[in-house]
């Protein structure tokens, strides 16, 4: 099983998007996806589902309450190979309730052990910060896929990013790798996109 999470702090850069296109490009192929929404904004949720899941069974509740996660606990979607983690409004209180406790970070990645076997693939869709959740996103994945804009605060959020795998790698998750940068909505007749998209090529290659 192939753990992948999507992640960037600034918001806008695609990143739900870019979470559904892998996971039905993935199930196209005949591949099994489970995509675990983190985001408050349920977005991935309600086009996955068209809002018709359980509100008090979601990834809240794996997060905050150490809910196990298993196969029947698990939402089939409306796309065929896709199987649905639901987000709900209530993460956005969730570093709240962690605050304090002890090696919160962990606690996707041991739901996910549940789940093995079940899935080739598991996709994280992440909300815009970097947060408890987040960090359980990142702590779980085996490699992180960067959604960005050609635009300036797209490096500088880069820059950001860097430094929060360079921790989780040190404290939580050494084997995290960085899969790629996805420029999303590029305009390839601008000067100034072609010129960012550049610059973002050669932080990624550093």
């Amino acid at each position: 099983m192939k753990i992948i999470t999507n992640t960037n702090q600034k918001g806008g850069t695609g990143k739900t998007s870019l979470t559904l296109l892998l996971a039905y490009g993935l199930a196209d192929t005949g591949h099994t996806v489970l995509v675990i929404d983190l985001d408050q904004q349920c977005d991935a949720s309600y086009l996955l589902t068209r809002g018709a899941y359980n509100s008090s069974q979601t990834s809240y509740e794996v997060l905050a309450k150490e809910q196990p996660l298993r196969p029947e606990e698990v939402y089939s979607t409306i796309a065929g190979g896709i199987d649905l983690v639901p987000a709900s409004p209530r993460l956005n209180r969730l570093d709240t309730v962690l605050a304090g406790k002890l090696d919160v970070q962990f606690r996707l990645s041991d739901a996910l052990d549940e789940l093995e076997t079940d899935y080739d693939y598991v996709l994280i869709d992440t909300p815009p910060a970097i947060n408890f959740a987040v960090q359980n996103a990142l702590t779980a994945a085996d490699g992180l896929i960067i959604p960005v804009q050609a635009d300036l605060l797209s490096l500088k959020g880069m820059q950001t990013l860097e430094s929060v795998v360079k921790q989780i790698r040190r404290r939580s998750n050494p084997r995290l790798k960085i899969y790629g940068v996805a420029v999303m909505r590029y305009q390839a007749q601008t000067v100034f996109a072609r010129s960012i998209s550049q610059a973002l090529d050669q932080i990624s290659e550093e």
